[in-house]
């Protein structure tokens, strides 16, 4: 990919699709997403409209609108008018990932087998289709994070940093691990001796603070003080982390979609706070307030979001039934198999694999503090799905050789 720029436009795409396969792979992909759209009806997800709003909000008047998101994907909802043309342009891009998915592949393992069949996997997994028509933010974030990986596994470090700051201006996670991860690219992937990585890890900050300056004045003009990321991290917390948590994910009603819970967060005790920066403060400051007061109730909670984290089937009752049985039998098996891969071949891959390692921990270890969804792991599938058929193919190749030796 990093010599196509002086290339004609047939031959960079006949260097990025090397045979037909790929292509094919792709259009599937596109068939099934598209059919998909015609059939399953929108679930009208609340964060939807919030980011239709934020896109017309920040459009109209320069404001957001809400504290909690960041701009990047409302902006792309208001580009795409919020409708089938949203839902069309991510299809699109979740189409797209199905190629990058083939060549972060065969850049990890530099096998076209294990690459074809993480494509393949790609075009037709349940929740990257499932999220392509839902109006959501996670097919544009799934798409930045991999070409990220992709072009930092080529030695594309200034690329990399601008798609992570980029990935950040649509959700806020990695704005810790970014830099943390271009010198894992540079120190352990690539070898290169500390000065030099220290200096690849260096392009980073302009690149960053580049890109982040708008964002900046809009939050300054917004709230009167400097905001770096949004104001999601106090709820988020506290929602994790209050008196009444239990589930690890928040229920605010004590009835939800027909099934009954006891209430997971009060938001009524912040009522009277009406400073946005102030009730942030205050929700950040109580949830702290829970956990010093018992560690071993933290620690239990945390426990109980890593569960919900790596759940194999939805929470919500309303994705229960066919829904759970469709993740349990499409999820299952990638993480059995990268399950495998680690105790089988993570060694000798540690070093080639070093940042989706340190990507799955910290993701990990975030949402056991902060609240857990599988939604929130949807990002980390790509990575799995890439050594689940490394694995894969590793096995049907023992069992291939078996057979032979067998006949033999």
């Amino acid at each position: 990919m990093s010599n196509l720029r002086s290339a004609t436009p047939a031959s960079a795409l006949a260097a990025w699709l090397p045979d037909r396969f790929l292509f094919l792979v792709m259009m599937g992909g596109l068939f099934l997403r598209l059919l998909v759209l015609v059939l399953y009806p929108d679930q009208m997800f609340p964060d939807a409209e919030m980011y239709r709003f934020g896109g017309e909000s920040l459009i109209s008047s320069g404001d957001i609108g809400d504290v909690l998101h960041m701009p990047l994907y409302p902006l792309w909802t208001w580009v795409w008018g919020g409708g089938i043309s949203l839902k069309l342009a991510d299809i699109f891009v979740s189409v797209l990932t199905i190629g990058i998915v083939f060549h972060l592949s065969q850049e990890v393992f530099r096998n076209l087998s294990a690459a074809r069949f993480a494509a393949i996997v790609t075009a037709i997994y349940p929740f990257f289709v499932f999220f392509s028509v839902s109006r959501l933010s996670e097919p544009l974030y799934i798409f930045i994070l991999t070409t990220a990986f992709l072009v930092l596994y080529r030695k594309q470090y200034f690329y990399g940093a601008v798609l992570l700051v980029v990935s950040i201006l649509i959700k806020p996670n990695l704005d810790l691990l970014a830099p943390i991860l271009i010198f894992v690219f540079a120190a352990i992937v690539h070898r290169e001796p500390l000065p030099i990585a220290l200096k690849r890890t260096l392009i980073y900050v302009p690149v960053y603070l580049v890109l982040m300056a708008p964002w900046w004045v809009h939050n300054y003009a917004k709230y009167d003080t400097f905001v770096r990321l949004n104001l999601g991290d106090g709820p988020s917390l506290y929602s994790g982390n209050n008196e009444l948590s239990w589930s690890g994910g928040g229920i605010e009603r004590a009835t939800t979609e027909g099934a009954s819970y006891p209430t997971d967060v009060d938001w009524t005790v912040f009522a009277g706070v009406e400073d946005p920066i102030e009730k942030n403060m205050a929700m950040k400051a109580r949830a702290l307030e829970v956990i010093l007061g018992d560690p071993g109730r933290f620690m239990e909670l945390a426990g109980v979001k890593f569960l919900r984290y790596w759940r194999l089937y939805p929470f919500a009752p309303k994705y229960q039934g066919a829904y759970a049985l469709i993740s349990v039998f499409s999820f299952g098996p990638v993480l059995l198999l990268s399950l495998l891969f680690l105790i089988r071949d993570g060694r000798k891959n540690l070093a080639r694999l070093s940042p989706v390692f340190f990507l799955i921990v910290y993701s990990t270890l975030i949402h056991m503090v902060f609240t857990a969804s599988i939604r929130y792991r949807l990002p980390l599938e790509p990575f799995l799905i890439i050594m689940a058929s490394w694995e894969f193919m590793g096995l049907l190749s023992l069992k291939k050789n078996r057979s032979r030796k067998k006949q033999g």
